[in-house]
């Protein structure tokens, strides 16, 4: 049976600069598809993240009514790369997410993936 693709696209004006965030800092690898105007990010085995580079002077990504979640094995290695490349994550008051944004203001809400313990 086929899984279902869900693709994230964030319209983007500095392609570059988000795409090496992206790489190195959130650790998603090299894109699957890498071109002067779209890069792919394989974000898990159903999901992909696309960046989609656009001119439009008028883009407000940090008042965007979008945003997107995701987890990472290791929440205080991210927070340290983030932090010694000059972002920031801001801890959400329930306590389970981290608030943080790409190079354009992009919003993203992360946390550490749990893992489950074998019965």
């Amino acid at each position: 049976m086929r899984k279902n693709l869900i693709e994230i696209v964030l319209r983007v004006n500095d392609l570059d600069g988000c795409r090496i965030f992206y790489r190195e800092l959130m650790q998603f690898g090299d894109p699957v598809l890498d071109s002067g105007f779209i890069a792919s990010f394989k974000i898990s085995e159903t999901t992909l993240l696309t960046l989609e580079k656009t001119d439009a002077p008028f883009l407000e990504h940090s008042a965007s009514a979008t945003s997107w979640r995701f987890g990472v094995p290791d929440i205080n290695a991210l927070r340290e790369r983030m932090y010694f490349a000059g972002y920031e994550l801001k801890e959400d008051p329930s306590g389970d997410f981290w608030r943080g944004t790409d190079p354009e203001g992009n919003v993203f809400w992360v946390r550490e993936e749990k893992t489950e313990l074998p019965e």
